[in-house]
């Protein structure tokens, strides 16, 4: 890659035990799934190609960008042997550099493994801590960008119950500006503020006013109109319909 022409490589000897699980990956991994669930991941799926297949899905559905690298290496104690290292392709040539100064040769994967300071024969041999602690800093900034990414989402998602629920209140209001005159339960009229429709179990009306006309008492057409429900403009026109009624009962029992 973009690489200095002699990079210095940080090296470090591990023991392993049978049945250990060994993962090398990029950030693309590390910065987009939790430590856990690499963990879960890695302790519940028996293939090493099926855990490493898991573990990039993994990041892809994490919203990790294509280049997701992962290496998985099990141990398992059937032989203290090294396997012979082999290189095809390009890998098998050594690097060459224009205007390299010194030429080095190519340093074998073994020698690297048992003898990680002997193996190069570089003057200049040296650690700088800036670089691990920058990578370190990229990477917590990854998932910083991960968790905000999350918040995002849940501003959003919360933002649009809130217009929903404030959507669902605004067409309430609008239903109780409207009035009708109808029949109660009990046989009477009254004045009821609302529209004439239920939301499942949730009415949107209510009697607002009730009076001591019965139903009965009304004419045939008059009792056919009240039972079918007689929209009004508003409440005063709601009140002038019963009054209306009342009128009509009154007269009806004087013509009695």
């Amino acid at each position: 890659g973009d690489v200095d022409a002699a990079p210095e490589i940080d090296t470090k000897i591990l023991d392993t035990r049978p049945g250990d699980r060994w993962l090398l990956c990029s950030d693309g991994l590390s910065s987009y799934v939790s430590d856990e669930k690499v963990a879960a991941v890695l302790g519940s799926v028996r293939t090493t190609q099926g855990a490493a297949d898991r573990l990039v899905k993994e990041s892809l559905d994490h919203g990790a960008p294509d280049n997701v690298t992962v290496l998985i290496l099990d141990i398992d104690g059937s032989s203290n042997e090294i396997a012979p290292i082999g290189f095809v392709g390009s890998a098998a040539a050594p690097l060459a550099f224009d205007g390299a100064e010194n030429e080095r040769r190519p340093i074998r994967l073994p020698t690297l493994l048992l003898h990680p300071l002997k193996a190069g024969q570089q003057e200049d041999t040296h650690f700088e801590p800036e670089r691990e602690e920058f990578l370190e800093q990229l990477i917590e900034e990854d998932r910083k960008r991960a968790r905000r990414r999350r918040v995002t989402w849940l501003i959003a998602a919360a933002l649009m119950v809130a217009a929903i629920i404030g959507a669902i209140a605004i067409a309430y209001q609008w239903t109780q500006t409207h009035y009708y005159v109808g029949a109660t339960e009990d046989g009477t009229v009254a004045i009821y503020q609302g529209v004439q429709q239920n939301i499942g179990p949730i009415s949107l009306s209510h009697v607002a006013q009730g009076s001591e006309i019965m139903v009965s008492d009304l004419p045939a057409l008059e009792r056919r109109r009240v039972e079918a429900t007689i929209s009004a403009d508003n409440l005063r026109a709601a009140h002038d319909i019963l009054d209306r009624l009342m009128l009509l009962v009154e007269t009806g029992s004087s013509g009695s």
